[in-house]
């Protein structure tokens, strides 16, 4: 027998598709079902909603050079409008959103300075992080790495985060620790450690807390401490780029309470004894006096009278010289005594001063290219 495929190959076509309409046509209608949903395009989403306690302004990663101006945040990355199921913006925000888009549009003609000014306007009605990060891009492109620095501790403390996204809230904050670590190292680090805690400590005016470890330009600064009751303290410190200043603030008297006192009596005792010593020679002078003039009566050997009595008359003159200058010496030595009893009655301030290198420090590393550490060895 032939089979059934062989023989259906030789039907007419109009033969074979005869009784099996209804099948073919359902295929192809299927067929062009699928095709069609293939080839569609797929329907547009509704724009994300932005909350307005997190914006995510954004700059450039990597700290722009000094010839070359920041780079402007994209529609995307920074605070844009929002979605239509979005509540509004306050006042305030909107005001801030304003002033960044000025200090974005300066920053691309070079206007660096003007563009700070916009940026730290913008603070005053939103203080936001996002802002302290595009902020502290422009001050480290104006060589003002303090200030750079204050601007990304502030943005790495505060509550909201950097970006909605967050895989790019992440990658954010950990450039922003990076480029923070690195201003660090250009800066000079104080830490203040206390044995007075009513005393005023300050640094340029600006006030040293015991508690925390602060950051200042490097250089020559002033330290004033003050306390009521004791003597106020002045000093200038020499504050190397990369280092830690360590302060040691300690209140005791010039002397030991001991020293002052003992100085003073020796000096007494010996200024008695040097008036004893002075009025006995003088009083044995005077009686030799009296004996020769009583031998002498009516008549005398002189050379007889020196040789009896000159022994006597030298000690006599001896015992004066010594019991003046021990006196002189004495009360020399008692008024110095005494002034020092005053002077130790008051407690003075001493300031310890240790600056050390900051020999090693590491640093995590994060940027679409790579990401670990890198770590810094001064020697």
């Amino acid at each position: 027998m032939t089979p059934p495929l062989i023989t259906m190959r030789g039907r007419a076509p109009a033969t074979w598709l005869r009784g099996r309409a209804p099948a073919v046509w359902t295929y192809m209608i299927a067929l062009a079902t699928l095709t069609s949903a293939a080839l569609a395009q797929p329907a547009p989403r509704p724009p994300e909603s932005t909350s307005p306690s997190a914006p995510a302004a954004e700059v450039s990663s990597v700290a722009p050079a000094a010839d070359d101006p920041p780079e402007a945040p994209t529609s995307d990355d920074s605070p844009g409008a929002p979605s239509p199921d979005a509540p509004p913006r306050p006042d305030n925000e909107r005001r801030a959103l304003a002033l960044m888009a000025e200090g974005q549009a300066l920053a691309s003609e070079y206007a660096l300075t003007e563009a700070t000014k916009k940026y730290r306007e913008a603070l005053t009605h939103w203080d936001h992080p996002a802002i302290h990060y595009n902020l502290c891009l422009l001050l480290a492109a104006l060589d003002r790495p303090l200030e750079a620095y204050r601007s990304a501790q502030r943005a790495l403390a505060a509550d909201l985060p950097l970006h909605r996204d967050p895989d790019r809230q992440r990658q954010m904050r950990a450039l922003l620790e990076q480029r923070r670590d690195e201003l660090r190292r250009q800066l000079a680090q104080v830490a203040l450690t206390s044995e007075e805690p009513s005393a005023l400590v300050s640094l340029d005016s600006h006030d040293l807390a015991p508690t925390e470890t602060q950051v200042f330009a490097p250089g020559r600064h002033r330290v004033s401490v003050q306390k009521r009751g004791l003597s106020p303290l002045l000093r200038s410190i020499e504050l190397p780029p990369g280092t830690t200043a360590h302060l040691h603030l300690t209140a005791s008297r010039p002397y030991t309470p001991w020293k002052p006192w003992a100085t003073l009596g020796a000096g007494s005792a010996t200024a008695v004894a040097g008036a004893i010593s002075y009025l006995y020679g003088r009083h044995r002078y005077d009686e030799l006096a009296r004996e020769v003039a009583a031998a002498c009566l009516p008549s005398c050997d002189d050379s007889a009278l020196a040789a009896e009595f000159d022994r006597d008359w030298r000690r006599a003159r001896r015992l004066q010289q010594i019991g003046a200058g021990a006196l002189v010496v004495g009360t020399t030595a008692a008024l110095i005594g005494a002034g020092l009893v005053l002077q130790n009655r008051r407690r003075r301030f001493r300031l310890q001063t240790d600056v050390s290198v900051d020999a090693v420090s590491i640093a995590p590393v994060l940027s679409p290219e790579m990401s670990g550490v890198v770590g810094t060895v001064e020697f």
